[in-house]
């Protein structure tokens, strides 16, 4: 498939090992975190809101996250 924003999954990359926050409670593995002042939807194991978790990786404009260990 053609995108018309070919850089989004550049730009989804550009985040990986960084550590963001859940801010709506990612729940069956899908919900949302904040990076900088944008929302991006995110997959990974199920966290409440203001977990903070790390981003692994990215699939299109989805984010891949996994919780900090404490």
């Amino acid at each position: 498939a053609i995108s018309d924003l070919p850089d989004l999954n550049v730009r989804g990359q550009q985040y990986v090992g960084r550590a963001v926050v859940v801010e709506q409670a990612i729940e069956n593995g899908r919900g949302r975190v904040r990076v900088g002042d944008t929302l991006w939807s995110a997959e990974g194991p199920d966290a409440p809101a203001g977990t903070r978790v790390t981003v692994t990786g990215a699939r299109g404009t989805v984010l891949v996250v996994e919780r900090v260990p404490a």
